[in-house]
């Protein structure tokens, strides 16, 4: 139980530094919110990877506040970008879903990762999860990079 609630710390720890972060320094720098989330879900994508692949406890929670961090980082520029791109009368409908989607997302993850970690090391399970993490966010670096050269071209026009 005292490495569960370590777990835990650490990963809120990075979220308070992450929140932080973005809060005070991230609103100054950011001018592509799609960039920030795509190089967020790629540092979490490694960061899971690397709580599969460390086996030392401090090394764990220093990784668990990096992914802490890196969630942080990928939250509010998403949330700015659904807020943006969604209707107007339909903003309250599309945060609805997405709260009802992200909270599905932890039984529904419970109910498939553990008994599949029953069968196979939970190492290999983070490992397997951040690998197939760190496409989406190559794929949405690549989409940044598209609407970065879109804009340039309608503004040269």
């Amino acid at each position: 139980s005292d490495k569960l609630a370590a777990n835990e710390l650490g990963w809120s720890i990075g979220m308070l530094l992450g929140g932080a972060l973005m809060s005070t320094i991230g609103a100054k720098l950011i001018r592509n919110n799609m960039r920030v989330v795509a190089f967020g879900i790629a540092l979490v994508g490694v960061s899971v990877v690397g709580l599969g692949v460390v086996h030392n406890l401090l090394a764990y929670l220093l990784i668990d506040v990096v992914n802490g961090l890196a969630s942080a980082i990928c939250m509010g520029p998403m949330r700015t970008i659904i807020q943006t791109e969604a209707d107007e009368k339909m903003v309250g409908r599309v945060f609805g879903l997405d709260t009802t989607l992200s909270t599905l997302g932890m039984p529904l993850g419970m109910l498939i990762f553990a008994p599949l970690a029953d069968a196979i090391p939970i190492s290999l399970v983070f490992i397997i999860g951040g690998v197939l993490t760190l496409p989406i966010g190559i794929y949405l670096f690549g989409q940044a990079r598209r609407n970065v050269s879109a804009q340039v071209t309608r503004t040269a026009a």
